[in-house]
């Protein structure tokens, strides 16, 4: 009975796992797009929009490189 406690503890824990490093890459590549439009205007704070912040989450889906999700915003 307690291996199969043990055996699902595991999966709960290694499914919880992927999805925090999933939300940890999206952060990550939302951050290196608003460094490059910041880096761009620095006098001016950037801000995306919420069409914007959806255009990235759809890129990053889809796997398309940062270089050419900045191109496609």
């Amino acid at each position: 009975m307690m291996l199969i406690f043990y055996i699902v503890c595991a999966c709960i824990i290694f499914a919880g796992s992927g999805v925090i490093m999933q939300l940890n890459r999206l952060a990550i590549y939302r951050r290196r797009i608003i460094r490059h439009f910041a880096h761009i205007n620095q006098k001016i704070p950037f801000i995306l929009s919420d069409n914007q912040e959806q255009q990235i989450k759809q890129c990053f889906l889809k796997g398309i490189s940062i270089q050419n999700c900045i191109d496609e915003l």
